[in-house]
């Protein structure tokens, strides 16, 4: 390994949480490199996630569908880009949304998405069933309860995966650029892992020369002159082997992940 010691994960990690470090963009949280060496997944300046967002906030990709106005959804307060209803009598009075996270195609209804319920359609109470191209969508009148907080209460479960995508052969497959323009981060109130999140800014960095986990892996430690028999290397190869897996073959969500998260962060330690 390159001169200096590194420094122990999980305790160095604690301390700088406890000194405000991990901060969105990550923050140089790994000592330094050689001079003259590219930075890696830890040495990355505080704030300046992809595009230069950082990764504060929830990203939510919207599905295309074209907006209505607000007249057509009964008042400003249901929100925009809505699924059109199956006739004109929708039922303005409710505060619609989508009570589960779906597919319809490849357009992702997210739970808690503003929704307009046809007034022909299925309802019990609080509940409605909306049909949408082809497919029955659960829905909830919000009424006044908190929108946020029904996200984060009820939609947690399926917000780890993404829709199935195969490649020309047939088989499971996702680029690495489709996974990093797929991830999303959905704010949950228990999540395990304390501290910013920074998968989905990992994934993106990752991605910065047009490579995978398995290229940045090989990168790094070309470019740090690295050992492939070095226990951390090994870590970091391993990590970066389950995190291009999850992505591009179990098209896993990856920025919901706990574990995940737990993971890269030791990558960046190392690095």
């Amino acid at each position: 390994m390159q001169a200096g010691a590194l420094p122990p994960g999980p305790v160095v990690e604690e301390q700088r949480r406890l000194a405000g470090g991990l901060r969105a963009g990550l923050g140089p949280i790994a000592a330094p490199g050689p001079a003259g060496a590219p930075p890696g997944l830890g040495a990355y300046l505080p704030g300046a996630g992809p595009a230069g967002g950082g990764v504060a906030g929830r990203v939510l990709r919207m599905p295309a569908i074209a907006p209505v106005s607000a007249d057509t959804l009964g008042g400003a307060q249901n929100g925009g880009f809505l699924p059109p209803a199956v006739d004109d009598t929708a039922d303005t009075a409710c505060r619609w949304v989508a009570a589960a996270t779906m597919f319809v195609g490849d357009e992702k209804i997210v739970r808690g998405m503003p929704m307009r319920v046809a007034g022909n359609a299925a309802r019990g109470g609080r509940h409605a069933i909306q049909e949408y191209k082809g497919t029955h969508i659960p829905c909830y009148d919000l009424q006044g309860d908190d929108l946020e907080e029904y996200k984060s209460a009820e939609g947690e479960y399926d917000a780890r995966v993404m829709s199935v995508q195969r490649g020309g052969s047939g088989t499971r497959h996702r680029t690495w650029k489709e996974v990093v323009e797929a991830v999303t981060e959905t704010p949950f109130t228990d999540f395990a892992v304390e501290g910013p999140r920074t998968v989905r800014w990992c994934v993106a960095f990752i991605a910065r020369r047009q490579g995978g986990p398995m290229d940045h892996h090989r990168w790094w430690t070309s470019s740090y002159g690295l050992s492939e028999d070095d226990a951390l290397v090994k870590q970091h190869e391993l990590t970066m082997k389950v995190l291009e897996l999850f992505g591009s073959y179990d098209q896993l969500d990856l920025g919901n992940f706990a574990g995940l998260e737990r993971l890269l962060r030791e990558a960046q330690l190392t690095e």
